[in-house]
């Protein structure tokens, strides 16, 4: 099942059973951040899901175990590390009346891959210094001078700021308020030695800028997520089975 089946398939189970705006705007965010990550498992901290939502702590930790309830996602956390998540494809919606069990997700888990199986998944976690993680990013504006290029370990050039925002012009999803948000997730992939949050290389940016684009959302004024600042994706229409 690819990202526009999930989409669809999300919608659907929306409508029969509705989730409310913040754990939508969740399951959004983690299935762009699956779809980046070449539609395999990944890691993201519960920091890195405040700072893109503008959520606290505990609402992203109720709303993540929502999402794992209702059997939409499964992942594992440790102390002072980033969590693992899987999207589950193959899951159902609720009957009318009926609750959402803890070990739905885990009944999904099971019948499918483990886990340390999964592609690209390390079988040893990384230790990162919760210093770093908690560190706030200081913002500059976009009109600054733009940040020079750098070169990384395999002699590849990392493009700059204006290139990136250049190139970001040219795509149907651009808006110039989005320059600050663009700024910061370039720095965030300098910061990280031009990897992904998933710590993966980062070998070509314009099509990973392209998938990201339409996630960038601006910040609300008033700090509260709204579905103005989830990204309006059209869902295909169903195939007719009718034979005309």
């Amino acid at each position: 099942m690819n990202y526009l089946d999930l989409l669809h398939k999300f919608w659907d189970y929306n409508q029969k059973e509705p989730l409310g705006t913040t754990a939508i705007g969740m399951y959004l965010f983690l299935l762009e951040m699956w779809y980046v990550n070449e539609e395999n498992d990944f890691k993201v901290s519960d920091i890195a899901i405040c700072e893109k939502l503008l959520l606290t702590r505990p609402t992203v930790k109720v709303t993540k175990e929502k999402l794992r309830n209702c059997g939409l996602i499964y992942y594992e956390t440790q102390n002072g590390l980033p969590s693992y998540y899987r999207i589950i494809l193959d899951y159902t919606s609720l009957r009318k009346g009926e609750k959402p069990k803890k070990d739905v997700a885990e009944r999904n888990q099971k019948s499918g891959e483990p886990l340390e199986k999964t592609k690209d998944i390390p079988s040893i976690l990384k230790e990162v210094p919760s210093e770093e993680i908690e560190k706030p990013k200081v913002m500059t504006p976009p009109s600054q001078e733009p940040v020079k290029p750098n070169v990384i370990t395999d002699n590849k050039v990392i493009p700059t700021l204006t290139e990136i925002i250049d190139f970001a012009k040219t795509l149907p999803k651009y808006d110039p308020s989005l320059d600050s948000r663009i700024q910061e997730r370039y720095e965030s992939w300098v910061n990280n030695g031009w990897r992904t949050l998933r710590n993966d290389p980062i070998k070509d940016w314009e099509p990973l800028l392209k998938a990201t684009l339409p996630f960038i959302v601006k910040t609300p004024q008033n700090g509260t997520l709204t579905l103005d600042n989830i990204p309006n994706i059209k869902v295909p229409k169903p195939k007719s089975t009718y034979n005309e």
